[in-house]
């Protein structure tokens, strides 16, 4: 691309690239040259987090602008500093949700849709380049996440509340955001303030997690995220009436913090009618939950040393009718254990279906319920977690095991983990596999009966004695790891590798929890093309093509031009966002770049595009539509200097043209109007003849001069002068009407040049001043009408016949059996994570194959339906069939042993990346039926309907496992 400044010098008076900038707010300050800009930045956008610093949010299409500008990356800063880079104002309008300046759109991903910077970097760039008018900063603060691990991260999405004054009913609640780490004091009084209550006024603080339930927090030092709260929880607060008595009564239960509180007031904490707060929030647990034989008390609720002293006594009782709660339940009510669902805490239903499919694991659940847990905590290892992840998943399913409530809220659960894991403290959505493995690990080391691990040498193999080398592997495993995850979970994977060069074989055996198959897919990409024709009559055309997901945009466009009948050498493929071009393609660059959401159009021009290149004799216009920006009262804001009052509006065109022919306004100008021709919508006025556009009027009524004045010369000599004079006057006219109509064409709208985002005028184009095309030039087209533009023949294409089939892949049903051969298959190693060959000395793509050697009592299957890359994020939705019973793994595993397994749990995924849904199928011990897990909701469902394309996550249990737990349970009792 060649730079402006020649072309600043032809057409604009004084334009410099450091000239005060125009600012959506009015201020202006001298722009830093590009390069100053970069040295002044460069070193602020990386600092450490602290808790309490503010950070502020970018849209990420605006600051990759601003990179291009002052050439950040330098392997990509050829064209920095060029004034059709600059990213003008500010504008932060795609990452509002719906133009509400105060509410982001949901699922957003950092560096994919915003990019985050220290109010340093922010302070800098708002006094460069101002904001967009009519928006405000978003503004986030750091907060410190975790008790033993601290992890400090931008809180970018608050916490939505809805509050609510006791006494009103809950559609009376107003909704605010709070951040997680604002304390319970602070939502007090913003809630006092809201509701009208006098400061000096006593109030408490309730969380109706249910409808039905509330409870009190009552730390006021506490955080909100460490409360309990989550998103949308209604909080309700309570004023102490003048009497000095609480309207709801003396509070028997509360929510604190300390172990010390909690056994303090568990003493009181039964209600009147017999019920039991959560035990997610108390560490003790009744001797009712644990026996599920004793009878309830319905006037008092267990004390603390009772509570604790069932917890032991509570081992080795697991009989038959443990699943089945009668008459001597604590339940009023018959039920089944185990058909309990979890509450949705804001985006937890990940967490909630990896919790479902374990808790439907016999051999796990088992070993928890017993009390088995509390003997072989291991407080004192440095990888574990205190013991307090396998205490609260304890805790955890002797609430959802006691048959006393349908629906259990994981809260003490979740804080647990978020001490330990930051990243599952706050409320985003994330992977039910990913928290599933943090889980097994957690309770693997927080139970682990190795107290010293020993050093162990891990050993290979030539593969002349696999027997000896795994055994002894295996054995050293059990050195170090044994729990009853590792009993339970863990299996040996045979693991060869082949140096490429010096051929070298190494065989070691690994431990392996779970195994995460690929599927097989198309290794084709179908994507969705608009295609704008160079001649605008012609309707553009959305069709769908196939390339390979490594291809580049050269193949792409093959494609276009072969379904089109086109001339690939003649496309250029942009991507179009917020009507202008955020990125204009290379045929080099990789198809990979473009992500499943982006508008993607291919523009046809008049001549090859290698014409356009710096030393080519034709210029490439991307031209701009803009109006006049409204404001909020339906008028226009009045123009200034400092302030540019247009906005961009449907689809930006381009255009080519001869750089030697084009060097006035004029030519420029007719060129833009014989290109929009098709496009215009006039309205007549007096002068012109209906039929037709103005520019159409204009050339129709073009007459040639000879012929009128032969005609006009033969009725005067044949002494027609009455006819004579008609015929003048109506040349007259037809002159007129030309000039009215060239008149009106050049009053359609105005030309500047500007910069690439559309957002900062360089120079005016004007009649009086020649103009030097550059090889690649970005001009606005300013109408003083958005009617004169046809919109709607320019946004809305036919569909082509590609499309018929779908931009998805056409369904493939898969068998698991395809999935774990390909797991299976022998592959090469990637340049990014070469091995190291003993015998080179060097990093080798070693060619690497997985056995199954030893195969666990439990095994679980993730299928790999997620797949991305810094550009491109895709699920594979394709339906895969897996057996329910009956699963045979002899053929993939080494040893002869038993390898038939039966499916007990299901984690599902529905949607797409970056949120969707999760839900879990599991089938319970009691009953033997399956059963829907969604968050609150637990329904029967028929067998037949496990098999879907949701099916994400594989829980099967070995049948001689079931026989060998059938058996340790009768022996036991």
């Amino acid at each position: 691309m060649e730079s402006h400044c020649s072309q600043e010098k032809e057409v604009a008076s004084g334009s410099d690239s450091e000239a005060s900038n125009s600012t959506g707010n009015g201020e202006s300050e001298k722009l830093p040259s590009y390069s100053e800009q970069c040295e002044t930045i460069s070193p602020l956008l990386r600092p450490t987090l602290q808790s309490g610093d503010v950070w502020y949010l970018l849209d990420l299409k605006w600051y990759q602008q601003w990179q291009r500008f002052v050439g950040y990356d330098k392997w990509n800063n050829m064209n920095a500093g060029e004034e059709s880079s600059r990213p003008g104002p500010i504008n932060l309008s795609a990452l509002y949700d719906g133009g509400c300046t105060d509410k982001l759109k949901e699922h957003m991903v950092d560096e994919l849709d915003y990019f985050l910077v220290p109010a340093v970097v922010w302070e800098k760039l708002i006094s460069w380049y101002g904001m967009a008018e009519g928006q405000e900063p978003i503004k986030r603060h750091v907060v410190e996440q975790g008790m033993f691990v601290k992890h400090c991260r931008v809180e970018v999405y608050l916490m939505p509340l809805k509050l609510m004054l006791q006494g009103k009913g809950e559609d009376s609640a107003l909704t605010r955001q709070f951040s997680r780490a604002d304390t319970v004091q602070h939502l007090l009084d913003v809630m006092k303030e809201m509701f009208k209550i006098d400061s000096e006024t006593e109030c408490r603080v309730w969380n109706r997690y249910i409808s039905s339930k509330s409870e009190e927090i009552a730390k006021m030092t506490e955080t909100l995220m460490d409360s309990g709260l989550y998103d949308n929880q209604t909080v309700m607060l309570e004023a102490k009436n003048a009497d000095g008595t609480w309207p709801k009564g003396e509070s028997n239960y509360g929510l604190l913090s300390t172990s010390s509180s909690q056994n303090s007031n568990l003493g009181r904490a039964a209600k009147t009618d017999g019920s039991l707060p959560s035990t997610s929030l108390l560490s003790s647990r009744s001797s009712q939950e644990e026996s599920g034989a004793a009878k309830a008390s319905a006037s008092t609720a267990p004390s603390t040393a009772s509570a604790e002293s069932s917890s032991s006594k509570s081992s080795g009782i697991f009989s038959r009718n443990f699943w089945s709660l009668g008459g001597s339940s604590s339940s009023s009510s018959s039920s089944t254990r185990g058909l309990c669902g979890l509450s949705n805490l804001g985006n937890t239903c990940f967490m909630n279906s990896a919790l479902q499919c374990l808790s439907n694991t016999p051999d796990l659940t088992h070993y928890f319920l017993r009390g088995q847990h509390q003997k072989e905590l291991n407080h004192d290892n440095p990888l574990g977690m205190k013991g307090l992840i396998a205490t609260a998943y304890g805790d955890l399913l002797d609430e959802m095991w006691s048959a006393r409530s349908s629906v259990a809220a994981p809260r003490n659960f979740k804080y647990n983990v978020g001490k330990f894991a930051p990243q599952f403290s706050g409320y985003a959505q994330h992977d039910s596999q990913e928290l599933l493995a943090f889980l097994l690990d957690g309770l693997h080391e927080d139970l682990n009966r190795i107290k010293k691990k020993p050093y162990v040498e891990v050993k290979s193999s030539d593969g002349s004695n696999d027997e000896a080398v795994a055994k002894e592997a295996w054995e050293n495993h059990l050195k170090r790891n044994d729990s009853v995850v590792v009993d339970t979970f863990q299996g040996q994977f045979k693991s060869r590798l082949v140096c490429p060069d010096c051929s070298l074989v190494s065989i070691t055996f690994d431990p392996f929890m779970y195994l995460q198959v690929p599927l097989p897919t198309n290794k084709k990409r179908k994507m969705s093309v608009t295609v704008v024709r160079s001649d605008l009559s012609v309707r553009p055309l959305q069709l769908c093509v196939s390339v390979p997901k490594s291809g580049s945009i050269g193949n792409l466009l093959e494609e276009v031009a072969r379904l089109c009948d086109m001339r690939p050498e003649r496309l250029v493929l942009a991507d179009v966002y917020g009507c202008r071009f955020h990125k204009v393609f290379k045929n080099t660059n990789s198809v990979s770049n473009i992500m499943d959401r982006d508008n993607i159009v291919a523009y046809e021009l008049g001549c090859p595009v290698a014409a356009t290149s710096p030393s080519g004799k034709m210029a490439l216009l991307h031209l701009y539509n803009r109006r006049e920006r409204k404001s909020m009262y339906g008028g226009a804001y009045k123009p200034s200097t400092t302030t540019i009052s247009m906005e961009l509006f449907a689809y930006p065109q381009m255009l080519c043209v001869s750089r030697e022919d084009t060097t006035t306004h004029a030519s420029l100008l007719s060129a833009v109007l014989e290109h929009l021709r098709p496009v215009l919508r006039q309205p007549r006025s007096a002068n012109v003849p209906s039929g037709g556009t103005l520019l159409e009027l204009a050339k129709d009524s073009e007459v040639p001069m000879n012929d009128d004045e032969d005609n006009t010369v033969d009725d005067v000599a044949h002494g027609n002068t009455e006819q004579a004079m008609d015929d003048a006057n109506e040349d007259a006219n037809q002159n007129s009407s030309q000039k009215d109509a060239q008149s009106a064409d050049s009053d359609l709208f105005s030309m500047c040049f500007i910069n690439t985002a559309g957002t900062y005028e360089i120079s005016k184009l004007k009649e009086s001043i020649s103009v030097k095309l550059a090889s690649e030039n970005y001009i606005s087209l300013d109408w003083q009408s958005d009617r004169s533009l046809d919109t709607e023949e320019m946004l809305t294409p036919e569909r082509h016949a590609s499309l018929n089939n779908g931009v998805k892949e056409p369904t493939k049903v898969l068998q698991l059996e395809d999935c774990l051969e390909l797991f299976l298959t022998e592959e090469q190693l990637g340049e990014k994570d070469p091995w190291y060959c003993p015998r080179c000395k060097e990093h080798r793509r070693a060619f690497k194959k997985f056995d199954l050697w030893k195969l666990p009592k439990v095994l679980v299957i993730q299928l790999k339906r997620f797949s991305y890359n810094s550009f491109w994020r895709d699920k594979i939705d394709a339906p895969v069939r897996f057996p329910v019973e009956g699963l045979n793994l002899a053929e993939y595993c080494s040893q002869k042993e038993n390898a038939m397994y039966d499916l007990h749990a299901v984690s599902n995924h529905y949607g797409g990346m970056g949120g969707g849904h999760y839900t879990a199928y599991a089938k319970n011990e009691g009953t033997g039926e399956w059963y829907h897990f969604d968050d609150s909701s637990v329904r029967p469902i028929n067998p037949e309907v496990i098999q879907s394309r949701a099916a994400y996550v594989l829980f099967y249990t070995r049948r001689d496992a079931e026989s060998s737990e059938a058996s340790d349970d009768s022996s036991k009792e």
